[in-house]
């Protein structure tokens, strides 16, 4: 599952707001958020106005499909932007009531929400959490590290025709929404932007496997938190820390 590999993300600068400080929000592992419902598990990655975040939605805790989700908080620069031009939030709840009874919408991420849990000061959004994306299927040992004598070879990139089908298949079906009922021009076709939505089960099973082997390397010095598990099938699953 690529995105929960263990990676050295560099730490945003939390400083309050000043000259060219987006002033980002000071997530900790294990923080709790929105009235006990959000736990954040990991961080998967950081842009120049928000950071990405894995977290554990414990408002279904016995429903698999949305046990963890992804959590994208902005900086308190980037709500007050949003407050005069379209937004990320403006394009995905308008993709997500749209039209649901098309044939395309299910091919998108589910979007589950905005969330406030800072106060107003940083929008955050709240999403389904996908699986791998088609560059690491078409290149799985991409990343790995393997000493210089038992390095696999590279493989060909190619992908087998029925799963090729497939991957143009949703795609276009997903791009005919955007397109056609949204109004929303894709410009970023490519491989690693298009995601895999694994099974529910698989899903947090990988989740729970993954943090357990490969514990998070940032924010380490901010732990003071107990073991959580994840809940797999009504059995529990192993400790995300």
């Amino acid at each position: 599952m690529a995105p929960l590999c263990a990676r050295d993300y560099p730490e945003e600068d939390l400083r309050s707001r000043t000259l060219g400080v987006p002033s980002y929000y000071p997530a900790q592992l294990g923080k709790i958020l929105d009235k006990n419902r959000l736990v954040i598990l990991r961080k998967l990655g950081c842009g120049a106005y928000s950071s990405v975040w894995l977290v554990r939605d414990r408002s279904q805790a016995n429903a698999s499909t949305c046990a963890v989700a992804v959590l994208k908080v902005f900086t308190e620069t980037q709500r007050t932007a949003a407050k005069q031009h379209p937004s990320e939030r403006d394009f995905i709840e308008k993709i997500s009531s749209k039209l649901p009874s098309h044939r395309g919408y299910s091919h998108l991420p589910a979007f589950l929400g905005t969330r406030d849990p800072f106060g107003g000061r940083h929008l955050c959004l709240l999403t389904e959490a996908l699986c791998e994306n088609v560059y690491h299927l078409r290149f799985p040992l991409e990343g790995q590290v393997y000493h210089p004598d038992d390095r696999p070879p590279r493989t060909s990139g190619r992908l087998d025709l029925a799963a090729t089908g497939k991957v143009i298949q949703h795609t276009l079906l997903a791009l005919e929404y955007l397109h056609y009922v949204c109004g929303i021009i894709h410009a970023d076709i490519k491989d690693d932007n298009i995601l895999i939505r694994p099974h529910p089960t698989m899903l947090v099973q990988t989740v729970s496997q993954t943090l357990f082997r490969t514990p998070s390397l940032s924010y380490l010095s901010s732990l003071a938190w107990k073991q959580d598990v994840l809940s797999i099938s009504g059995a529990h699953g192993l400790p995300v820390k």
